[in-house]
């Protein structure tokens, strides 16, 4: 059966080559409008609308705006601030987008986003730089979606260690900003020791959201037996119709609609928990 759904995490543009492959900086990626693409799976699907996350780079944001104003029913903004940016320019570039209707939130966030060779190359260094953009993201009173564990796009020669997509590493920054919502993007991912640690942060914090793309059934039934099912939100990490080429076998169809979906549907829940992750909850927490 077709559920209502509103899908927490969406791409609706992807680089015309993987990063790093030709050497080309974040901010000279080429982006490609898959929007229509995207509109397609969700119909076939039946998600009624999406959130548009930020892959890379800054511009993202100003095409996530003409697309939410082309398709107002169907897609939700939010705004991030690209790769290898400073926590000042971080805050500034959120703060012009959160002031604009069509942008309900931050994401796809990343701490390594804060990474500058020289300059930034440690957890603490870059968190400082992130609660610059945390004081923003406070101020306007949005949620904010961060990518947790491994990614098969987030290749470390390119991206860094995956040890700065641990949950663990967003504790502190979760407890001073316990009046925003933080969404950890895939519950941690879905290898171990990440799940756990994600879980582990949402018993920790109660303005912790966990979103289920790529993640397993058993890690949701866990999530809602432990927290309750009110702060687990349904996410696909769409990008494109057709599996990922790169990365372990196993995850490479962690972003398709299908594969997220049964993830959900094959937890042990009950069908209002379901109810709720699928639709319920995001819908409340932006105000749909």
């Amino acid at each position: 059966m077709k559920r209502k759904i509103i899908d927490a995490h969406a791409h609706a543009f992807i680089g015309k080559a993987a990063t790093g492959t030709l050497g080309v900086p974040y901010e000279q990626i080429e982006l490609i409008d898959r929007s229509e693409i995207l509109l397609r799976e969700m119909d076939k699907y039946g998600a009624e609308a999406a959130i548009l996350h930020v892959s890379h780079t800054r511009q993202e944001s100003q095409l996530h705006q003409s697309t939410v104003r082309k398709y107002p029913a169907r897609f939700v903004g939010f705004c991030r601030w690209g790769t290898g940016v400073t926590g000042r320019e971080a805050a500034e570039h959120i703060q012009k987008w959160l002031g604009e209707p069509e942008f309900k939130g931050v994401g796809e966030a990343l701490v390594k986003n804060f990474y500058l060779k020289g300059k930034v190359e440690t957890i603490p260094e870059a968190l400082k730089e992130l609660r610059m953009a945390m004081d923003v993201v406070r101020e306007k009173k949005v949620p904010i979606l961060f990518h947790t564990g491994y990614s098969g796009a987030h290749v470390g020669r390119f991206t860094g260690p995956i040890a700065w997509s641990d949950p663990l590493v967003l504790d502190e920054v979760a407890g001073e900003y316990s009046d925003v919502p933080i969404i950890i993007g895939h519950i941690g991912g879905h290898y171990p020791p990440y799940d756990i640690n994600a879980l582990m942060m949402s018993y920790q914090h109660d303005n912790v959201y966990l979103e289920t793309s790529k993640s397993r059934p058993d890690v949701i039934e866990k999530a809602v037996a432990e927290i309750g099912s009110s702060r687990i939100v349904f996410g696909t990490d769409w990008v494109r119709e057709e599996p990922h080429m790169i990365g372990a076998v196993s995850e490479r169809p962690g972003h398709l609609y299908d594969w997220n979906i049964a993830v959900v549907e094959q937890a042990r829940i009950s069908e209002d928990d379901k109810e709720k992750i699928f639709y319920k909850n995001i819908k409340s927490l932006l105000g749909l």
